[in-house]
């Protein structure tokens, strides 16, 4: 174990397929965890300062990178450190994968991310778009009763705005929807009203300019060619970085 990487046997394939989760306390041996058994859920526990990011979530995020043959999503919901970013993105850069990063905060350099110009939407039906995007937008609440009405109000009126216009493609353009009373003439007053809250929410998404960029509006074609797409994720090793400040940001 003390060998440097190239000089490991050639035929030692649990080291070489192992991601190392530290040393043993008592003797200083490696601990090797195989990589498959992160094909399931894995989770860190820990006191607020005990190092979760630092000696848990990093080590394994660049050791991922470093396999090169898989892509990261980094979805930071703290955003009040920039070492996690800046280590995802030198990592990435040595390991010869593209490194793309999304921030909600105002005034920082940001790659566009359309939820609602993704590839795989068209493919959707849209019953099927309508509960990804209820889903995404935490619009359903459960399926007991009280819950389950204004969950099922808000999937309507998200059916009826995107069956009346299912060229839509930003949040901005959506809010424009829901307001248009002469394009959803047909729809009831009542589920208007239950429904209040995703008219809410779109429109505060509406507010975001890196989520609302299209090819209708004043971009340069260099922004929405490199725009995020996540089905992208799936046929080509990456890394993404979602930096959110939940503390700034918590509703949207």
């Amino acid at each position: 174990h003390d060998l440097p990487e190239n000089d490991r046997p050639e035929n030692d394939t649990i080291e070489k397929e192992s991601l190392l989760l530290g040393v043993n306390a008592h003797d200083d041996t490696p601990v090797i965890v195989p990589r498959s058994v992160f094909q399931e859920h894995a989770h860190l526990l820990g006191d607020s300062g005990s190092g979760k990011t630092s000696l848990g979530i990093a080590s394994l995020m660049t050791q991922f990178i470093r396999f090169g043959d898989s892509s990261i999503v980094v979805i930071d919901l703290k955003g009040d450190d920039l070492a996690l970013f800046e280590g995802a993105r030198i990592e990435a850069g040595r390991a010869g994968l593209r490194f793309r990063w999304f921030t909600n905060e105002l005034g920082r350099e940001t790659f566009v991310f359309n939820p609602l110009t993704q590839s795989h939407l068209p493919k959707l039906s849209l019953y099927q778009r309508t509960d990804v995007l209820t889903a995404g937008l935490g619009l359903q609440y459960g399926s007991d009763y009280g819950r389950g009405y204004f969950s099922d109000a808000n999937a309507e009126l998200l059916h009826a705005t995107i069956k009346a216009r299912p060229d839509v493609k930003s949040f901005r353009e959506l809010a424009g929807v829901l307001r248009d009373k002469e394009t959803l003439r047909k729809v009831s007053p009542q589920l208007k009203m239950a429904g209040a809250h995703l008219s809410a929410i779109v429109n505060r998404l509406a507010d975001s300019e890196a989520i609302n960029a299209t090819p209708d509006g004043p971009y340069d074609a260099g922004p929405l060619e490199n725009a995020i797409d996540m089905p992208e994720v799936f046929k080509t090793p990456q890394v993404l970085y979602f930096h959110l400040s939940s503390a700034i940001g918590s509703a949207s």
